[in-house]
């Protein structure tokens, strides 16, 4: 009895954190950019998709994307954003669950696990365990940790041109603004926290990376930069062509000009 009353507890306790919100209220960033598309600032380097549900402050999200060359679409909403990462427009997705959690807000679980099975790049975040299955897909688990303030990279790409450590606090009225996490499967630990909780890892051969900490949590002077280095630390995974497609390939191209030129070609033999 004792075993059920506990389970229902934890379960109480679980659906409670997956409709609550993260902020007691606040201007929201983000609320100017809902169904935006930016072009880049430089030569293209791909389409980003984004949806942050919530940030006090500019956190570098967008301007770093458009700086690295992405054209970025700002969903306008957790149905939207689970519409467009299923189109196939997209090699970079951004999803920062930062004051509902995502499974609350109704982000597909399947869309997710979908685009990364496919080879697309992405980044995450959330503020609670009730997204666990999420930080699953990243090869991460959420601790029970919560708040702490200090980052310590560990990978040098990750590391260059930012301050390291660097601290993360609450840009506004978050009730969370750090996670601890912990990798799981191949999952790769890239910095942690002070109480060596993982802060940022990457996982699925480099395609994806989970951060512990919210979007406007780092020093406003340097969210654009630590988010570029994130950006670039992912490599999203090329599906390599089996060999027959391309003997296959090349033998429709030398059919093709063999027919367009066999006049000329037995008109000489």
């Amino acid at each position: 009895m004792k075993k059920i009353a506990s389970f229902l507890l934890i379960m109480f306790f679980a659906v409670g954190f997956a409709f609550s919100q993260n902020s007691s209220g606040g201007s929201n960033y983000y609320s100017s950019l809902f169904g935006d598309e930016i072009a880049p600032l430089s030569a293209s380097g791909g389409s980003a998709l984004v949806w942050v549900d919530m940030a006090f402050e500019a956190d570098g999200v967008v301007s770093g994307l458009t700086n690295l060359g992405y054209v970025v679409t700002v969903a306008t909403g957790a149905g939207d954003f689970n519409t467009k990462i299923q189109s196939g427009l997209y090699n970079m997705v951004v999803l920062f669950s930062q004051d509902w959690s995502s499974s609350g807000q109704g982000i597909s679980l399947s869309a997710v696990s979908n685009y990364i099975s496919g080879g697309g790049a992405m980044i995450y975040a959330t503020w609670t365990t009730s997204d666990q299955s999420f930080a699953n897909l990243f090869e991460a688990n959420i601790t029970v940790n919560t708040n702490m303030t200090t980052v310590t990279i560990s990978d040098p790409g990750l590391a260059s041109g930012i301050s390291n450590p660097f601290t993360v606090s609450n840009a506004g009225t978050w009730g969370i603004f750090s996670v601890g996490l912990s990798a799981i499967g191949s999952g790769e630990v890239l910095a942690t926290f002070e109480n060596s909780d993982a802060a940022i890892i990457r996982g699925n051969g480099g395609q994806t990376i989970m951060l512990g900490y919210l979007s406007d949590a780092p020093p406003s002077a340097q969210r654009q930069a630590i988010f570029e280095n994130v950006v670039n630390a992912t490599t999203p995974n090329v599906v390599p062509i089996p060999y027959y497609w391309i003997i296959i390939l090349f033998v429709m191209i030398a059919a093709t000009i063999l027919f367009t030129q066999r006049k000329r070609i037995f008109h000489h033999a």
